[in-house]
């Protein structure tokens, strides 16, 4: 049997991953997007157990690899996130943005369940700022366009007049 010790370690990576996944959620809701706190926490808490239980028993037994559960999670991932680009509704096609975010929290679920929460932690900051920003730069961009141009226009003395 797997120490309690090992398996409580595993449940604190699986705590840790959920809540930065959580905040990744968080400021998807704020930009009222699709795939928030509930989805993004359960991603990177899931991730985070099948990678870290993968890891105790690969150092336990011997059995296994933890790429292997890293690899089916990216496998799993990537469909999920097919489901969202082609899903049905009013994102439909529209979701590249939210299946690469599930897919980020992903890797940062497993990176925490390989046991660095450090890399999570930074990773999970990466993640918010890029959000952040692209949101930022498109409202300047959609500002810049919605300006009016305004041009001057001289009519000169002997412009014919329309009326004559």
């Amino acid at each position: 049997m797997i120490s309690v010790a090992s398996q409580l370690h595993v449940l604190l990576l699986v705590l840790i991953a959920t809540f930065f996944g959580a905040i990744i959620g968080l400021e998807r809701e704020r930009s009222n997007k699709p795939a928030g706190a509930r989805t993004q926490s359960l991603v990177a808490g899931a991730c985070a157990l099948v990678v870290g239980a993968g890891a105790v028993v690969d150092q336990i037994y011997g059995l296994g690899d933890p790429t292997r559960a890293m690899h089916a999670v990216i496998t799993g991932i990537g469909f999920l996130g097919a489901g969202i680009m082609t899903g049905a509704g009013e994102w439909a096609g529209r979701g590249i943005t939210t299946a690469t975010t599930v897919f980020t929290t992903a890797g940062i679920g497993a990176v925490v369940g390989l046991n660095m929460p450090i890399t999570g932690f930074g990773a999970t900051i990466i993640v918010l700022v890029a959000l952040r920003l692209s949101r930022v730069i498109k409202k300047v961009r959609r500002n810049d366009m919605d300006e009016p141009v305004i041009t001057e226009t001289k009519v000169s003395d002997d412009w014919p007049d329309s009326e004559s």
